[in-house]
């Protein structure tokens, strides 16, 4: 698999996980006990702003999707757009109150975390970033 390739594919994953927390598929199966069930009540307890708006559930997600596309397709907009999604979570994660997580949230946002980490590496301070600034449209050969 080329650099290209394996590029290409984490930044599906990267989205892959970001659909499955979006929607959770699986919801907190993993919690039965009534007792942790209240406990994520408290997400979002003295928070600035409305976590569950939907300007800050389905903006961000439909600009990932868009970021996405120019990551699959190296267009250095992609990049960027990725890049400043990534700064607008660091930046506003204060202002949304205290973060409660399921175990499977937690799995969800450690992998996604991990995996935005070697994408941003891979698209700024790789040889792989050449590729963002010279690809032509339809050249699809590896650098």
């Amino acid at each position: 698999m080329t650099r290209i390739r394996t590029f290409q594919v984490a930044a599906l994953a990267y989205f892959s996980l970001a659909l499955a927390n979006r929607f959770r598929l699986f919801g907190d199966w993993l919690l039965t006990d009534a007792r942790g069930t209240r406990i994520l009540d408290y997400d979002g307890y003295a928070s600035l702003l409305n976590g569950q708006s939907p300007v800050f559930t389905t903006v961000p997600f439909l600009v990932l999707a868009f970021a996405t596309v120019g990551l699959v397709f190296l267009r250095n907009w992609g990049r960027y757009l990725f890049l400043g999604l990534m700064v607008w979570d660091v930046i506003s994660s204060p202002l949304f109150g205290v973060a409660v997580y399921s175990p499977f949230d937690q799995l969800l946002g450690v992998g996604s975390a991990t995996l935005a980490g070697a994408i941003l590496a891979l698209a700024f301070w790789s040889p792989l970033a050449q590729s963002f600034q010279t690809r032509g449209s339809n050249d699809s050969s590896a650098p």
